[in-house]
C-alpha cells in the first residue's frame, strides 16, 4: 500500500474560536494503492482538511497511524518528514494564498528543486521548471509574473507544477478547484486526469462536489462529523 491510515484521531483541547473540548478526526481508517484516485467527501467542517494536513505531516496526530511508503510518518523526525513531503505533495483551496506574493513563477518553482537538490545547476533547475510549466499547459512567458499578475487558473496550475518538480508519487488535492470558475474547474480535472495518466501518480481528492469525485476517482470515502461513514 502506498498509504494507510489505522485509528486517527485529531482532538482539540478548545480554543478561542471552539472553547469546548471537540474531536475533528474521530478513529478513521482507510488506504491507498499505488497510482489509485481516491476521493474524500464531506461538508465543510467534517474534517477533510484536517485528515489531509494530518497525512502530509503538516499537523501532528492525537493517535494513530499514518504509514506511507511504508514508513509511520508520525513517529519521524522531522528530517524525516521533510524527506518524505518530496513524495507526497499538497495543493491547497485558494492558489493565491499558497504562492509567495513576493515570489515570480520561476522563482516559485525553483525552491523545492534547490530544497532537495534536485539540480546542480542553473541550466538543469530551468529544465525542470519548463518541464514542469509543460506538463502543466502554461507559457514560459509567465515565469517572471508574480501570483498576482496571474488568474487564479493559472495559479493553481503553478501550484501544481510547483508540486510536480519533485515527482511525488502522491498528490492531495484539498478542495483544489472550489474557488474556480466552473469551465475552470473542469479545465483542472482533465489536467489532473492527464498528469495521472502520463506518469500514474496517485491523487486523494478532497471536495464536498459529489458530481466531480464521482466522475474523476476510482473509489470514494464520505465524512460525517470526523468519522468515516460510508465507502463506494
Amino acid at each position: 500500500m502506498l498509504l494507510t491510515i489505522r485509528n486517527l484521531i485529531k482532538r482539540y483541547e478548545g480554543s478561542i474560536f471552539h472553547p469546548k473540548p471537540f474531536v475533528a478526526v474521530d478513529n478513521i481508517s482507510f488506504c491507498m494503492k499505488e497510482g489509485e484516485i481516491l476521493g474524500l467527501m464531506g461538508h465543510s467542517g467534517c474534517g477533510k482538511t484536517t485528515t489531509a494536513k494530518m497525512a502530509a505531516s503538516l499537523i501532528k496526530p492525537t493517535s494513530g497511524e499514518i504509514i506511507f511508503r511504508g514508513s509511520n510518518v508520525v513517529k519521524n523526525s522531522r528530517s524525516e518528514i521533510i524527506k518524505q513531503r518530496k513524495a507526497l505533495q499538497i495543493i491547497f483551496q485558494n492558489p493565491h494564498l499558497s504562492l509567495n506574493p513576493h515570489y515570480n513563477v520561476r522563482r516559485q518553482l525553483a525552491e523545492p528543486v534547490k530544497l532537495f537538490a534536485l539540480a546542480k545547476t542553473k541550466s538543469e533547475i530551468n529544465r525542470l521548471i519548463a518541464l514542469s510549466m509543460e506538463q502543466v499547459h502554461l507559457s514560459p512567458e509567465l515565469l517572471d509574473r508574480h501570483p498576482n499578475e496571474i488568474s487564479g487558473g493559472q495559479a493553481q496550475r503553478v501550484a501544481i507544477a510547483r508540486a510536480l518538480c519533485l515527482s511525488p508519487r502522491l498528490l492531495i488535492a484539498d478542495e483544489a478547484i472550489s474557488m474556480l470558475d466552473l469551465s475552470v474547474q473542469a479545465q483542472i480535472i482533465e489536467l489532473l486526469r492527464e498528469i495521472h495518466a502520463n506518469s500514474g501518480i496517485a491523487i486523494l481528492m478532497i471536495s464536498h462536489d459529489k458530481e466531480v469525485v464521482g466522475h474523476f476517482c476510482d473509489r470514494v470515502l464520505f465524512m460525517d462529523k470526523g468519522k468515516l461513514i460510508e465507502a463506494s
